[in-house]
């Protein structure tokens, strides 16, 4: 593939493994990988791309901000379209080369009634108000996830969806809704703003793409308390860390007014992870917690650390430990 320049040899790394491949790495004359169930499978040497692959790369990715950017935070985050094929785009600097992460995402987004996904989420979907929070590392599905419930929501009780995103993910559809994506950079240039401005244009549902600091995270609760659905995403790895981190965001002599708010906004928070199944790809375990007088007792007073013995007793209101999870995905002959 020597003759072939870097757009080319793209295209073709791409229609090879689009059907089995969750993300694709590529480091300026090195070695490319591509990422399968959770595993690393180095490539042949004919997808090796050089100086001049990359640098063609980097003029269709990038716009003449974004190269203003790029050339001053040396990484940037973006989506594109390939023959198709959409794609979440990390370039970053690394030893002074170029390296590129690419996200595939699907184009079809998974029904939220399949048996891989719990009942109980159906039901959070249509919730009117409060906050959901989808936790896990990163590439454990949680765009994935988040985008099913909107799209159940959108088919069973059409509504103004505003999604928040960096880049943006899925495109969301709906023949009887109204959905409406923005792109940070592109479409709004502060995350807390744009919450801000979403209030005002009267929107049934708001999706964050992902909070990361503390105005983020105070602007969600204040939507969420406003008679709004947020959903949203945190990088934590289960149901108490998740609750740990967002009094983390906030100083010492604000938390305990962020515990009561918290408590009377929290729908859920649902943590998952991503196991190898039994037709060779990967299903979702999650641990859930839903929101009823001892989850927010135990908020209000700062007792995140008890929360795993609620979830454990409280399965009648949907929710469920990751062991749960586990047995009952292997019990459907979900798992290997």
């Amino acid at each position: 593939m020597t003759n072939c320049n870097g757009l080319d040899k793209l295209k073709k790394l791409l229609s090879l493994v689009k059907d089995t491949c969750s993300d694709i790495h590529i480091s300026e004359n090195n070695y490319s990988f591509c990422r399968i169930n959770g595993l690393l499978n180095k490539l042949s040497e004919n997808f090796i791309f050089y100086n001049k692959d990359i640098t063609e790369l980097l003029a269709l990715f990038l716009t003449k901000d974004t190269q203003s950017i790029f050339a001053k935070k040396h990484f940037i985050d973006l989506s594109y379209i390939i023959n198709g094929q959409r794609l979440r785009i990390s370039i970053y600097q690394q030893n002074n080369q170029i390296a590129l992460a690419l996200r595939l995402i699907s184009n079809n987004i998974p029904d939220l009634t399949i048996n891989e996904y719990p009942s109980i989420l159906q039901t959070l979907a249509l919730k009117n108000s409060g906050l959901i929070l989808l936790t896990g590392p990163s590439g454990c599905g949680k765009s994935t996830t988040l985008a099913a419930m909107i799209k159940y929501r959108l088919q069973k009780n059409p509504c103004h969806v505003i999604t928040l995103e960096d880049p943006i993910e899925y495109i969301l559809k709906s023949t009887t809704g109204l959905v409406h994506q923005r792109e940070y950079r592109r479409d709004f240039s502060s995350f807390s703003q744009a919450i801000k401005s979403a209030l005002r244009q009267d929107p049934d549902v708001l999706l964050i793409g992902e909070i990361r600091d503390y105005k983020t995270m105070h602007t969600a609760l204040t939507a969420a308390q406003t008679g709004h659905l947020v959903l949203s995403t945190l990088h934590t790895s289960s149901v108490v860390e998740s609750i740990i981190r967002i009094e983390g965001f906030f100083e010492q002599a604000q938390r305990e007014a962020i515990r009561l708010e918290l408590s009377l906004t929290l729908q859920a928070v649902i943590s998952q992870k991503l196991l190898l199944s039994t037709n060779e790809r990967r299903c979702c375990a999650m641990e859930i917690l839903t929101s009823n007088d001892a989850v927010r007792n135990l908020i209000i007073n700062g007792k995140p650390q008890q929360l795993s013995s609620i979830i454990q007793t409280n399965k009648q209101d949907g929710m469920q430990t990751l062991s749960m999870s586990i047995k009952y995905l292997r019990d459907n002959n979900l798992l290997i």
